[in-house]
């Protein structure tokens, strides 16, 4: 048996609650390994009143994941109310970084193989990042002349993504490497190579 849910929201009512606690077990333990009685036992309630919100755990498991990355997408919105491309990258990242933090490696690999039209969602949501909050990001950075001019916006928006999943998965300092990543894209470091060249 998994262990008991607490909601922190006291407003919740019994479909959040489910879906909240069935957030909780699947990010953490996998799909596979959590059962509708773990969710069920975890809150205190009968599968009757589980079946009566959800007709099933794929119902359920969609649910959850449209959930999370909706809820991200609005934390992400707030990105334009930045002041500038460079403290909104680092906003960005840390963002990122929260949320790739919420899930086990059981849970993508659970997803992926049993449930690939649900695994879709976050590819999906991979592919906006991508192209819509990453490359603008860049763009801007660019205009603002903030970033280097010649950056290539799409090619750097990918090597972001791909940055942050990996140092997700080495458990690398996220801090360190979006110094590192942002140091790159500084109009600073095209000022540096110059001066190295002559």
């Amino acid at each position: 048996m998994k262990s008991h849910i607490l909601i922190d929201d006291p407003n919740a009512n019994t479909p959040t609650s489910i879906l909240i606690a069935a957030e909780q077990l699947f990010f953490r333990y996998g799909i596979r390994s959590v059962s509708i009685d773990d969710i069920c036992d975890s809150l205190a309630i009968s599968k009757h009143t589980f079946y009566i919100h959800f007709s099933d755990k794929s119902t359920l498991l969609e649910n959850v994941c449209k959930r999370k990355i909706d809820e991200t997408m609005l934390k992400l919105n707030k990105r334009q109310q930045m002041a500038n491309a460079l403290k909104e990258a680092a906003f960005l990242f840390d963002e990122i970084a929260s949320f790739n933090s919420c899930f086990s490696t059981l849970f993508f690999r659970d997803l992926e193989m049993k449930h690939p039209y649900i695994y879709q969602l976050f590819v999906d949501f991979k592919v906006h990042l991508i192209e819509n909050v990453f490359s603008f990001n860049i763009k801007q950075g660019i205009i603002e002349g903030i970033y280097r001019s010649d950056t290539q916006a799409n090619i750097m928006a990918n090597l972001w993504f791909d940055l942050i999943a990996h140092a997700y998965k080495a458990n690398y300092t996220l801090d360190t490497v979006k110094q590192h990543f942002i140091r790159g894209l500084l109009v600073e470091s095209e000022k540096l190579e110059r001066n190295l060249r002559t």
